[in-house]
């Protein structure tokens, strides 16, 4: 007696609303979250129709939201000072607070580093789980985490 599998349908439906702030967070616009979310589902379609019995979880779904979005900042060659005006339109809470969070990431981190950050403080996975997604080692996200 094993465990059910859940459908794609059921796991979207679960997880739509976190992934869907997940592509707004990293990708600063609801116009580019919107196109990130599309391109994720498109990946993940394409991934179960290559493989078949494919498992979609939770970590799965961020995992090729962040490899989407890192691919799409390299294709784009996006400055980092430019993204600065993304995120801004996403501030709610305290402002100031989020712009001055945001600029450090902007002026720090990679969309790898800024994605792990995400996952770990926002989403609440675990470093194991992140680095999964991300394609490191934990080892190397304890290291980021220590920024």
């Amino acid at each position: 007696m094993g465990d059910r599998v859940e459908s794609l349908d059921e796991i979207l439906q679960k997880y739509q609303n976190e992934l869907t702030r997940y592509c707004k967070l990293i990708a600063g616009s609801s116009w580019d979250a919107e196109d990130l979310f599309q391109i994720t589902l498109t990946k993940i379609y394409q991934s179960i129709r290559k493989k078949n019995g494919l498992t979609v979880s939770k970590a799965y779904l961020f995992r090729v939201a962040t490899n989407a979005w890192i691919d799409i900042c390299r294709k784009q060659k996006i400055p980092w000072e430019q993204l600065d005006d993304r995120y801004q339109a996403n501030m709610v809470p305290n402002p100031a607070a989020v712009r001055e969070s945001m600029e450090e990431l902007v002026d720090k981190l990679t969309p790898q580093q800024a994605c792990i950050v995400l996952l770990i403080d926002i989403f609440l996975f675990t470093p194991m789980e992140a680095a999964e997604m991300v394609r490191l080692t934990e080892k190397a996200v304890h290291r980021l985490q220590s920024i």
